[in-house]
Formats: C-alpha cells, structure tokens, sequence
C-alpha cells in the first residue's frame, strides 16, 4: 500500500507539474525575448544539477531516509514553478530551471528509494520498479497534454 501512495505522490506532484513545464520553458523563454542560443542554454539549465548533486543526493538519502527529500524536492520543485509566474524575467528562468532539475532529481531518487526499500524480495522489487515505471510514462504523458492546454487557453 505504502508503494501506491509514493506512486500517486510522484505522479501528480513531480512527474505531471515538471512535464507540463519543461515544453513551455523554451516558449517562455522566447515570450521573454531569448535569443535561441539563451533558449538553448535555459532548457540545458534543467539537467546541469542532476550531474553534480547525484552521488551527494544518494548519501543523503541514505543518512536521512525518504521522507526529508522528498518534502525538499516538493518544496524546490513548487517554488521553481511559482517563482517564473511572480517575477517573469529571463534570469529568474536560469534560477528556476536550475532549482526545477535539482529538486526534481532530489525527490524521484527518494520516490526510488523508498519503492525499492518496501518491496523486500527481488520480484516484489523488480515488480515495484517496473509500476513505477508505468507510472512514470503516465506522468510524462499526462503533463505535456495538461501543460499544452494550459497554456493554450490561459497563456503562460
């Protein structure tokens, strides 16, 4: 059961937001006046932290457990959303995209880790990973259609 929660927690507050941005952020970012070398580099700004922070996010989940993470990565992940709709401006896409791949990372790691911690054989695991992963192709599925109407009938 604990499984099924971390599921919907991941798919409605990380995998549907964070997919429902990331094809906007280059429409955005050229809204804003962004040369298509800055949207280039913006949208690269996503994935730059996940390279740094993922040996260090490991540890950290392992010392802290799942739960602080995972709240962390919410937490980072809300405020990369909100912050671009407060203040539009182009350097605080850069911030944003930045915050937005981190805490992203920091909470689908502990969403793994937690899965992988409460199957306890290898099948149930195996079994846990590969719904996770269903559930995976949902959110990212779901959150560009969800993002594109958005933003077709409300603007950015």
């Amino acid at each position: 059961m604990r499984n099924y929660f971390l599921f919907l927690f991941a798919i409605l507050f990380i995998l549907i937001p964070v997919s429902a941005v990331r094809p906007m952020t280059s429409l955005f970012a050229e809204h804003l006046g962004a040369s298509i070398m800055e949207v280039g580099v913006i949208t690269a700004f996503y994935s730059i932290v996940p390279i740094f922070i993922a040996i260090v996010t490991g540890r950290f989940i392992d010392q802290f457990g799942e739960k602080l993470p995972l709240v962390m990565g919410a937490t980072g992940i809300s405020l990369a959303l909100i912050l671009p709709f407060l203040v539009p401006k182009l350097f605080m896409l850069y911030i944003c995209l930045i915050l937005l791949g981190g805490a992203q990372f920091l909470a689908l790691v502990a969403v793994q880790n937690g899965i992988a911690k409460s199957a306890s054989s290898g099948v149930r695991q195996d079994q846990a990973i590969g719904t996770f992963s269903l559930f995976t192709s949902i959110g990212n599925t779901l959150g560009p259609v969800i993002g594109g109407f958005i933003t077709e009938h409300r603007g950015f």
